[in-house]
């Protein structure tokens, strides 16, 4: 496993196969996105990789107390390379990447460091300054600049309650 902690210093990676998300906690829904990008990377014959972000997101740009996280980023990094991830982009949040537009990230981001083939994310991903990116959005660029999309439906526990990092915070505290 290879962990990068700034995109402009990927080298030598791809194609991939990349699963976006926090992975904080790495809970059931995230392992969906785990398994159909391992899955993903086998057809495709490519690299299974995973971008995050650490810092949290929220704690960069428009919250005011901290995300409590549930693992630290080693962990959430051995738990990654638990599931077979060959590349780890733990990328550091700030307010300069936080200002990439969406096509800006897709440009630079997924396709210029991480050499994307295909994409997966949860049915919420949002990406980009102030979150303008949707899945709509990334698989119009994904057309463009030639990779996938994989989108991953909300994963729940009973009919009403869907798991996300969020529940399992609130349960803790």
């Amino acid at each position: 496993m290879r962990v990068f902690r700034d995109y402009s210093h990927v080298t030598n990676v791809g194609p991939t196969v990349t699963a976006i998300g926090n992975f904080d906690g790495v809970h059931v829904g995230h392992q969906q996105l785990l398994k159909r990008a391992q899955t993903r990377a086998v057809e495709l014959d490519a690299q299974s990789a995973v971008l995050t972000f650490h810092p949290h997101p929220a704690d960069i740009v428009g919250r005011l107390e901290p995300v409590m996280p549930l693992y630290s980023l080693d962990d959430r990094c051995q738990f990654l390379n638990g599931y077979g991830i060959e590349t780890i982009l733990a990328q550091t949040f700030d307010l300069d990447f936080a200002g990439l537009s969406p096509r800006s990230f897709v440009e630079t981001v997924l396709v210029g460091a991480l050499n994307v083939t295909a994409v997966v994310v949860g049915y919420n991903f949002a990406f980009g300054a102030k979150r303008a990116g949707r899945v709509h959005d990334l698989q119009d660029l994904g057309a463009e600049f030639d990779f996938t999309v994989d989108v991953i439906a909300s994963v729940t526990d009973t009919p009403d309650s869907e798991i996300s990092s969020t529940r399992i915070r609130a349960a803790v505290l």
